[in-house]
């Protein structure tokens, strides 16, 4: 317990001194103040209610579909479910709400392999814990793109590419945004 206590310690030490990932998260906080700026999202649009909303959607998948989507879909593009999902998220918050961007919290389950991070730790092995240790960070999801090429910034191609990059350019899948 003492030593996974000092891992993590050291962990938000070094998350804390890291320059690329401090500018990454300064960067990313910058572009929303100036998003909540510039589009008034933040004080100056209406908002819908949404406590008067009575219909409620359940979307189950079958198991052939479930597996069509972690194994086949993903070869296309070389990405995972996860920013398959959040490419369909992208398309639905945008038709939805018609706005090509938006801000959203993805929480990781912080079970990441930490020997990569901690090298002075190598011993450090979560797997006989219980539990997560779950980490919170914000993503950007954007349907439509800052630089379009003439008709084909929301295409499907586009917006799963766009997910995909946007997801693995967070630094250290979010593990250090409120270290």
């Amino acid at each position: 317990q003492r030593q996974g206590a000092e891992a993590i310690e050291a962990l938000q030490l070094q998350f804390r001194h890291n320059k690329e990932e401090l500018a990454h998260w300064q960067q990313f906080n910058d572009a929303v103040a100036e998003d909540s700026f510039t589009t008034g999202s933040a004080s100056t649009t209406s908002k819908t209610d949404l406590t008067s909303v009575e219909t409620i959607e359940e979307l189950h998948f079958s198991p052939a579909f479930t597996e069509q989507l972690q194994q086949d879909a993903n070869k296309g593009y070389h990405t995972n479910t996860e920013e398959l999902l959040l490419s369909a998220l992208a398309r639905a918050l945008s038709g939805t709400f018609d706005q090509d961007s938006h801000y959203i919290v993805l929480e990781g389950h912080g079970r990441e392999d930490l020997s990569e991070l901690l090298p002075e730790h190598p011993q450090l092995d979560v797997s006989g814990t219980v539990g997560w240790f779950t980490n919170m960070y914000p993503v950007q999801l954007k349907y439509s793109s800052d630089h379009p090429r003439e008709g084909t910034e929301n295409s499907v191609e586009s917006v799963n590419i766009r997910t995909k990059e946007m997801l693995r350019a967070v630094p250290n899948k979010g593990l250090g945004y409120s270290a």
